[in-house]
């Protein structure tokens, strides 16, 4: 389904980036494709700006949501760097 959400990934705690950096310290891959991050409310994301959304609110439990579907082989990378 379009706006596939990801959730519980190994490794997933992100807190040492403060939220308000995430945009800039994160990167997100999808089979080794780097996507753009989208913009506006997490809950109301529907795909139309960029290829995903983060969910800053907590980052040692983030979220993405995705403007596509994920498929069942797809690779998900998620890298913080200062």
């Amino acid at each position: 389904a379009a706006n596939a959400e990801l959730v519980g990934f190994a490794d997933g705690d992100y807190s040492h980036v403060q939220a308000g950096d995430s945009f800039d310290q994160i990167d997100v891959f999808v089979n080794g494709a780097l996507m753009t991050s989208g913009s506006g409310a997490y809950a109301g994301y529907n795909g139309n700006s960029g290829d995903y959304i983060m969910n800053t609110g907590t980052m040692n439990a983030m979220k993405l949501k995705f403007a596509f579907a994920l498929e069942k082989d797809d690779v998900v990378i998620v890298s913080a760097h200062n």
